[in-house]
């Protein structure tokens, strides 16, 4: 149906969340609860205390979820689609 964990990019230094759900699977809230189990894991973990997420801003569905998760919009950049948004979860969160 999908995944959902995180990574840390070569040149980065916050992990960052990834997740992907198969289209038959959207719009169920799934996203949403597989980002909230894997943020409260990471929260374990040494290294997690904010995490990064970049979305394309045309996919407004998982802007909505990360929004529900309590990212919070930093920045903008170019990406092969248009804008890619640069949001973080802040360590209180």
């Amino acid at each position: 149906m999908g995944f959902c964990g995180f990574w840390v990019p070569p040149a980065g230094s916050e992990p960052e969340l990834l997740y992907a759900l198969r289209e038959s699977w959207s719009g169920r809230g799934l996203a949403t609860e597989m980002g909230r189990a894997a943020i409260a894991h990471a929260r374990t973990q040494p290294g997690f205390d904010e995490i990064a997420a970049d979305v394309d801003e045309i996919n407004a569905g998982s802007v909505r979820v990360l929004e529900k998760l309590g990212f919070e919009r930093v920045g903008v950049k170019p990406g092969a689609f248009g804008n890619v948004l640069l949001l973080r979860l802040p360590a209180d969160r």
